[in-house]
């Protein structure tokens, strides 16, 4: 049930990512609703807010906070941010054009993108099941693309 690999990261680890699958699928559907009559520019400050509001108590309260940062490290938060920025607008833009489970389903390209990306970055060695499985979910995208892409042919004509 829990996609436990037997990789040097706890079982623990897995069932969190499970459990923030579970909350991200229900932040999908209710992004949907908000995006409709909402910029998307707007959703996401709140949700930027929200989570500043919920983590700075452990920030402030932090007996480490601002020790040993050198700039490598602000280069690599600053750099994490913009991404992540950029990823979730972009998401967030997507649900006024598609449905919430097609946006959702498209964000599955990020299992390819992950792996090969981490192999670089982290040098991690994933194994012959996870390649199989990564396979799959990209053949599967591409065939749910492309059998989209024909039934917008066929309503086009």
């Amino acid at each position: 049930l829990i996609f436990y690999d037997g990789s040097k990261y706890p079982l623990a680890a897995n069932i969190l990512a499970v459990s923030s699958a579970l909350i991200v699928g229900l932040s999908v559907n209710f992004m949907k609703l908000a995006r409709e009559n909402n910029s998307a520019l707007m959703l996401y400050f709140w949700i930027c807010l929200f989570g500043t509001i919920f983590s700075a108590p452990s920030i402030i309260w932090s007996d480490n906070v601002l020790k040993n940062i050198d700039i490598k490290e602000w280069l690599l938060v600053i750099v994490n941010a913009v991404v992540v920025f950029g990823a979730q607008f972009l998401f967030t833009w997507g649900q006024k054009y598609l449905s919430a489970v097609r946006n959702s389903f498209i964000q599955f390209m990020k299992i390819p993108f992950t792996l090969v990306l981490s192999i670089f970055f982290l040098d991690e060695v994933m194994t012959r099941r996870f390649w199989i499985g990564c396979t799959m979910v990209t053949a599967g995208l591409l065939i749910d693309t492309l059998s989209a892409w024909q039934m917008y042919r066929i309503k086009k004509t």
